[in-house]
């Protein structure tokens, strides 16, 4: 099966075809809206190895070390542990600070796979690349409702569902909004480390000690996202000021300024 695969360069039927299942979040979810429904692809053992195979030549790719999410030894604990050392060292210090929760929409089925073969081309050996390209080009699915199939769906955006490489070729997608955030001016550093930035997937903790140089991360995360087909999600987005001066008070700033959000974030001002 696999030597085909290799020696030409073609991805059979078989490794691009998946059913996609829709099936409700929760029993007492309102079956006529939309969301209330999480997405499962079935997909082939042959596509499942595949994915595996992706996954084994992206391996030597060293991830920031601002993601912690799908990434070995690392995780939720982690972040929540290291995020509250570094708060509860700048309160001890007496220092403001300002961290910001930014809540990504989308992940996985929102990236743009153009952009991701890109990213993904001076990773994977050449004969790898051109098989995610053909696998991700042709992948196709049909949506099987009350056990009756829809015609067959071209998949345009989005990782593989169901797929092991997932997840890893996600944190390649998202990679350079670390880099980004961590070059540009402001953000904590603790003796020559810094902390501005934690990620897990696709939501972006950034921690400051000013408004301004947290006005300017969330910008810079803002349009890094945005030119990548993704979002952050303004409902589930906050900000929370710690104040050492009683009196200081913040008037909030625009935090996304794109027209698709005109919401702005409130605030929680701590009062020390």
């Amino acid at each position: 099966m696999f030597t085909p695969v290799f020696e030409f360069g073609t991805v059979p039927d078989c490794f691009t075809y998946g059913i996609l299942v829709p099936l409700l979040k929760k029993l007492t979810s309102e079956s006529s809206v939309p969301k209330s429904y999480k997405l499962i692809v079935i997909s082939t053992t042959f596509s499942k190895i595949w994915g595996i195979h992706i996954l084994e030549k992206c391996g030597h790719y060293e991830l920031d070390d601002s993601q912690f999410g799908f990434v070995l030894c690392r995780g939720t604990n982690i972040a929540i542990y290291i995020t509250r050392d570094v708060i509860l060292y700048c309160v001890k210090q007496g220092s403001p600070i300002c961290p910001c929760f930014l809540a990504g929409e989308g992940a996985f089925a929102a990236i743009l796979q153009s952009i991701l073969f890109d990213k993904c081309i001076d990773i994977l050996p050449n004969v790898s690349w051109l098989l995610l390209y053909f696998w991700y080009e042709n992948l196709i699915t049909q949506i099987r409702w009350n056990n009756v199939l829809s015609n067959r769906i071209r998949v345009e955006r989005g990782t593989r569902q169901e797929s092991l490489s997932s997840p890893f070729l996600f944190n390649i997608y998202y990679h350079d909004i670390m880099v980004e955030l961590t070059n540009t001016i402001g953000g904590i550093g603790i003796d020559t480390i810094s902390y501005r930035i934690s990620c897990y997937v696709d939501d972006v903790l950034l921690t400051c000690f000013t408004v301004t140089s947290l006005e300017r991360l969330i910008n810079v995360a803002d349009r890094y996202i945005s030119s990548h087909g993704m979002r952050f999600n303004s409902k589930k987005t906050y900000c929370i000021i710690y104040l050492i001066n009683y009196f200081s008070l913040l008037k909030p700033w625009m935090v996304f300024r794109r027209h698709y959000v005109s919401t702005v974030i409130k605030y929680n001002v701590l009062r020390g």
